[in-house]
């Protein structure tokens, strides 16, 4: 069957429209906690610039963070993508009601965003060594070019949806691989790699360009709306093939 001219740009229209489609659903089932949390960082960052009781912690945290190593901001990352995000979720979606499948949620979150974090953490000290800890122009452009358009695409989304595929085959190998493949990846992560790209370059471009003792609340507060959505996204995805 040949595809005119008429023909790709109206697949290209309905693509995007259905592309456009799911991340605006997910963005506005997420609207709550983003701004919850949006109100949070807010508030860390006027006491940490107005010299509040609250800078003397964030300077505690960030030289505990530090002193500790990547264990630290792993712990501290997961337990905020695990059960932190799976609380917001009960609280505000299913009125405070805990299931066992909450419980399952949030530690294999908290294990699958903990590894993630393990990798990016590298990433975010190679970057650095690169192109500088102090904040400059070109260097954070650089950074944020590195981390969301080399890294995320081409290690971090395939890693990820991998890992929610496993838990999809209920943690068993056959039924994984049966159902992995490479179009799951263009089919599937598409959506995710946009919602990425979405929040995740001005978001590191305001990282990078933070002092250090913003830096780590800063990515635990993103950490959490980016679990909701992520879960959102492909746990969507999973009902619909279930249909």
């Amino acid at each position: 069957m040949a595809f005119s001219k008429g023909n790709t740009h109206s697949f290209l229209s309905d693509w995007c429209s259905q592309k456009k489609g799911e991340i605006k659903e997910v963005f506005k089932e997420n609207l709550l906690p983003a701004l919850i949390i949006g109100v949070f960082v807010a508030f860390l960052t006027i006491g940490y610039y107005q010299g509040w009781k609250v800078k003397e912690l964030l300077e505690n945290l960030e030289r505990l963070n530090r002193e500790k190593g990547i264990w630290f901001t792993v712990s501290v990352n997961a337990i905020c993508c695990g059960p932190l995000a799976v609380l917001l979720h009960v609280i505000i979606w299913d009125k405070g009601k805990v299931r066992y499948d909450h419980l399952e949620s949030s530690v294999y979150k908290a294990f699958i965003f903990g590894l993630s974090i393990f990798f990016s953490n590298y990433v975010f000290k190679a970057v650095s060594l690169l192109f500088g800890e102090e904040p400059s122009f070109h260097g954070i452009i650089c950074k944020v070019f590195v981390d969301n358009f080399l890294y995320t695409p081409f290690f971090w989304l395939p890693f990820i949806m991998a890992l929610f595929k496993w838990k999809e085959a209920r943690y068993q190998f056959f039924p994984f691989w049966k159902c992995w493949n490479p179009l799951i990846y263009t089919k599937e992560g598409t959506s995710l790699l946009l919602s990425n790209w979405i929040i995740w370059v001005p978001a590191t471009t305001f990282l990078f360009a933070m002092p250090l003792a913003l830096q780590l609340p800063f990515a635990m507060c993103c950490y959490i709306v980016w679990s909701l959505i992520v879960s959102c996204l492909l746990e969507k995805k999973k009902s619909k093939n279930n249909r």
